[in-house]
């Protein structure tokens, strides 16, 4: 017959159940956030960098225009490029 008692050192108290949840709601809003990364930052960025084109070709506006397509083209290339993936 096998102890089906637990003693001290496998027993869940109240630390270590928040710990656990803790870590587990932490895993899992990383994986929400590397989707997001790897789906919509590119998508939006894209975006951008086309209205920025747009607003370079129909308007004319140089400054605002690359400021634009800058800022929706770096975080495009930080996702799309990253190295750790």
């Amino acid at each position: 017959m096998s102890n089906t008692t637990t003693d001290d050192s496998t027993a869940w108290d109240g630390d270590d159940l928040l710990y656990l949840i803790g870590g587990v709601m932490s895993a899992a809003v990383a994986v929400m956030f590397l989707i997001v990364a790897l789906i919509l930052t590119p998508i939006f960025g894209f975006a951008a960098v086309f209205f920025g084109y747009q607003l370079y070709k129909m308007e004319g506006r140089t400054k605002s225009a690359i400021a634009v397509v800058l800022s929706g083209l770096l975080p495009t290339v930080l996702a799309v490029l990253n190295p750790v993936i």
